[in-house]
């Protein structure tokens, strides 16, 4: 794993902070570097101190006079500020929080205006769309910076793990992106949350196009309701100077955003079926082997096949087509790419194909995992065994709803733990069963012993959805992360099973 140095010399207040109304000794004092986090902070730092989700930066202030930064600026609004006698600025501003990407964008020197930018928000699917679409410009001779839930790369380089955020930071997005393009990066393909959106952690991040996936239940613990989610949503595709919005008209909020919020000067649609749309498919067609179709575009018509299980990953095929093919790349030369393009870690990700198929999938949303389970029986004709359980500590409303959908479209469901977090992994448990018809499932909170289980009960022909966590490789509980893999655990498990054959 390699560092992200980033050589920025030390910039004049002024030129982060314009308009503020800086005194004239305040205006020259040179900045070295920029953080929100007081833990990172060194001598001649600016500190942006502002209320997060579970911390105020402002009970940090003193720590940060300690580090002998160069100045501070805060969120003035329910807060009083304290004359601590000394000849550091303090300097309050409203909305900070929203400010902080520019003020970082400006130290950075601004890198989203250097490199073509492409944001991917919806609740399913930006991990695959970003993924691919990465390897896709890659394949055509782009060096490519990538930033989501998998982590942060530029090419094959990986310069930091998956760490459970999707979009990083305000700070980290801008200093990124300069690593980015110090390197020789041409271009950076995002993953943008609604918590980033809402956040402001993108808002000076100049993006050309924006791929809007679909919109299911997820993330109403944070939001309060499916409105305010959408709203945040919709923020991605409100700027004057997006040069292309890619949107998905199979969903019902896809249709919304065209009407209502969209202000990019070009608009291209896809679509399953729907022969309205800039790129749609017909004649679709599933095996053991992956999924076929016939494409049509403005560009040309072509069939493809591709190795890839289930409807939305088409879908998902489409909008990186929709995207590379924007961006001026031949449309032939973009398909004939497609069946090469590997499988994203823990997007039905196979396991095994032999004896009994076992399918890890990141599925943690009643859409995603109705999605998972109607494509494993797109796929095949055995018992299809669903592993799965729900996080701790947030949306608790998804919990039966998942169980519903599960019970419906899986012979066998396994209730099992997913990351607790501070919660009682019975009690998420009986959330889930809520859902559930009686004696429709088996209960086993030890995600180990869970999977152990089916794979000791099913028969040969069977497929074991293993739902949930996808490519993480930790179990987080009571604040701990421990190693754990569902993919590592299911290969250790089919030995086992081989073993005893």
């Amino acid at each position: 794993m390699s560092s992200t140095p980033v050589a920025v010399k030390s910039m004049p207040l002024k030129a982060l902070l314009p308009d503020t109304g800086l005194t004239a000794s305040q205006s020259d004092i040179a900045i070295k570097g920029v953080s929100s986090d007081s833990r990172k902070l060194g001598r001649g730092d600016l500190f942006l101190a502002y209320p997060g989700f579970s911390r105020d930066g402002r009970d940090f202030i003193d720590e940060a006079v300690n580090q002998q930064v160069a100045a501070i600026v805060y969120e003035q609004r329910g807060f009083e500020a304290v004359d601590r006698g000394s000849v550091l600025p303090f300097i309050g501003l409203e909305n900070l929080q929203q400010q902080s990407s520019a003020i970082a964008s400006r130290f950075y020197g601004e890198p989203s205006k250097q490199m073509e930018m492409i944001a991917i928000t919806g609740t399913n699917g930006k991990t695959s769309c970003c993924y691919w679409l990465s390897a896709l410009l890659e394949s055509l001779g782009c060096c490519v910076g990538q930033i989501g839930t998998l982590g942060v790369r530029l090419g094959s380089d990986e310069i930091k793990a998956a760490s459970g955020m999707t979009t990083p930071d305000s700070i980290e997005v801008q200093k990124l992106l300069a690593s980015f393009l110090a390197k020789g990066a041409r271009c950076t393909v995002m993953e943008v949350s609604s918590h980033a959106l809402d956040q402001g952690r993108v808002n000076a991040v100049d993006f050309d196009i924006a791929i809007f996936t679909n919109l299911g239940r997820d993330h109403l613990d944070y939001h309060g309701d499916e409105k305010a989610y959408k709203r945040a949503k919709a923020r991605l595709f409100s700027s004057f100077e997006l040069q292309t919005a890619i949107i998905n008209i199979d969903d019902v909020f896809g249709e919304e955003l065209i009407e209502k919020s969209l202000r990019a000067k070009n608009t291209v649609t896809y679509s399953l079926c729907n022969n309205d749309a800039t790129v749609y498919l017909s004649d679709i067609r599933f095996d053991r082997k992956g999924s076929a179709c016939l494409v049509h575009s403005p560009w040309g018509d072509v069939r493809i096949k591709v190795p890839f299980m289930g409807a939305y990953n088409l879908a998902n095929l489409m909008a990186v087509v929709c995207a590379a093919s924007s961006m001026g790349f031949d449309f032939y030369e973009i398909v004939s790419r497609l069946e090469d393009l590997p499988m994203p870690p823990g997007r039905m990700q196979i396991v095994s194909d032999e004896d009994v198929t076992v399918i890890v999938d990141y599925a943690h949303t009643p859409d995603a995992l109705e999605h998972a389970l109607n494509t494993v029986r797109s796929h095949s004709d055995g018992v299809i065994w669903c592993v799965f359980g729900c996080g701790g500590d947030r949306d608790t409303g998804k919990r039966a709803l998942m169980g519903a959908v599960a019970a419906r479209l899986a012979d066998r469901v396994v209730l099992t733990s997913d990351n607790p977090r501070s919660e009682d992994p019975q009690s998420i448990i009986s959330d889930i069963v809520s859902g559930i018809p009686t004696g429709k499932y088996i209960c086993e909170p030890d995600r180990y012993k869970a999977i152990e289980e089916v794979l000791l009960r099913a028969n040969s022909g069977d497929v074991i959805l293993i739902a949930g966590k996808g490519h993480e490789n930790y179990q987080e509980v009571n604040g701990v992360r421990k190693a754990f893999d569902d993919v590592a655990v299911a290969s250790e498990m089919l030995k086992h099973r081989a073993r005893r054959a």
